[in-house]
């Protein structure tokens, strides 16, 4: 004991060898606490075991309580490896209870926040609802940010490739998501939604899509097989076709508010099932290819055309016989 004025200033503990400053019923290996006014303490925390430990923990305020309120310490990889990780631990609670473990930089220098094995530079994970993301500074010449479900598995990518300065953003496996390139075209892979979160095509729009310039499909005859001329019956089938007006039960926009021109799916869906497409939700709703009907179209007027230019024969052998 180091005493002065009649009060003990230092006491080193016969039994454990902890040294306290200002207290006499040291914690730790080194315990400092202020006794005047507020108090405060400061240990030196140390754990000889087969990961051996050494840090400061920390006690503000009037605490009587034996554990820190708060900790930072070293962790080395065992007795052999003097490699160490950087750990920062805090207290969510009043009782006199072990402070758990926030923040954790391994001797990679990787920065795990809620995880004690960070994936990349930077690890943040959410023990009560699962999820985590992580950046890894270099992936195969890129950086690369990580969104995960739990604190291993990975369901989103964002990382940018120095070749392209292409920022992609997408699954884990790299085949679905958005390519953001500087410059030149952007890509797309996978189905995209507007308007929906579960888009059943590869661009689906809830609502009214408009361009100023135009739409185009694929038609390439070298992109085509067992290609046969319509059979002459398109005047019989666009006759079974009923045109509506109709109004839209929940408008999404000012596109689809009023009165609307057009066919209903199922209806067109028995004469011409080509032209019908079918959602993939719950619902099975239906949707019309238009274009599909063009061809329909054309050939009922080709027919109609045919039958014109056959009357006018008959009608000009009538006239040449009478007159």
């Amino acid at each position: 004991t180091l005493n002065t004025n009649g009060v003990d200033r230092l006491v080193v503990d016969a039994s454990s060898g902890n040294v306290g400053i200002g207290t006499k019923s040291a914690g730790a290996k080194l315990d400092v606490e202020v006794t005047t006014g507020e108090a405060a303490r400061l240990s030196v925390v140390t754990d000889a075991g087969t990961q051996q430990t050494a840090g400061l923990g920390f006690s503000p305020g009037a605490s009587t309580h034996t554990n820190p309120a708060a900790l930072i310490d070293a962790l080395e990889y065992d007795v052999s490896d003097s490699r160490a990780s950087l750990r920062f631990w805090t207290r969510d609670t009043n009782s006199d209870v072990a402070a758990t473990e926030r923040m954790r930089i391994d001797s990679d220098g990787d920065v795990g926040i809620g995880t004690a094995s960070p994936n990349g530079k930077m690890h943040v994970y959410d023990p009560v609802g699962s999820s985590h993301f992580y950046i890894n500074g270099d992936v195969g010449g890129y950086p690369r940010v990580y969104l995960g479900g739990s604190s291993t598995s990975v369901t989103g990518v964002i990382n940018r490739t120095q070749t392209t300065s292409t920022l992609y953003f997408g699954e884990s496996t790299d085949t679905g998501g958005f390519y953001f390139r500087g410059t030149g075209n952007h890509i797309i892979l996978g189905s995209t939604g507007i308007g929906t979160s579960s888009p059943s095509y590869k661009l689906h729009v809830n609502g009214t899509a408009y361009a100023t310039g135009a739409a185009g499909s694929l038609s390439d005859r070298r992109h085509k097989k067992s290609i046969t001329t319509l059979p002459n019956n398109a005047l019989e089938t666009v006759s079974q076709l009923r045109p509506v007006s109709f109004e839209w039960k929940n408008p999404l926009d000012d596109g689809m508010k009023g009165a609307q021109l057009g066919f209903i799916a199922q209806e067109v869906e028995e004469v011409v099932p080509e032209a019908v497409m079918t959602q993939d939700d719950e619902a099975q709703t239906k949707g019309l290819k238009a274009d599909v009907l063009i061809p329909v179209l054309t050939k009922a007027i080709q027919e109609l055309r045919a039958q014109n230019e056959a009357q006018q024969i008959e009608i000009d052998a009538l006239k040449a016989k009478f007159n």
